[in-house]
């Protein structure tokens, strides 16, 4: 937590989203730190600690899929919420199974991201 806000990881590889996604959960609340890909989630997470990943499943080089097996496997109680461009129920109760705390179809409002990143962080 830094300052009272808690902290969240946002990693997505369309920076426009990831752009208005950022600014607008900084002023829902949140300390956001975002970025374009996988594997410089992976190295933030090495250094860094948060209370909340949000990422896009589909992404060049380590995919959303990919990138929540390894968060889960090296900090299996920090809650990870997946973005998605085309989910069935099945795909996303799959993704659930893996460890992910909720899968969200985009486009989605950034004030329901705000709500479920709030839910996972008050949940665990």
């Amino acid at each position: 937590m830094i300052d009272g806000k808690k902290r969240l990881l946002l990693v997505d590889d369309e920076v426009e989203f990831l752009d208005a996604a950022a600014k607008t959960l900084e002023r829902r609340g949140f300390f956001v730190c975002p970025v374009q890909d996988g594997e410089t989630a992976l190295m933030i997470l090495k250094r860094q600690s948060f209370d909340v990943v949000i990422l896009d499943v589909k992404m060049p080089g380590i995919d959303g899929i990919e990138l929540l097996l390894r968060i889960k496997k090296r900090l299996p109680q920090l809650p990870v919420v997946l973005l998605t461009g085309q989910s069935t129920n099945r795909q996303a109760s799959e993704m659930i199974r893996k460890g992910a705390f909720e899968c969200l179809c985009k486009p989605c409002a950034i004030d329901k991201i705000a709500e479920v990143a709030r839910a996972a962080v008050n949940r665990h």
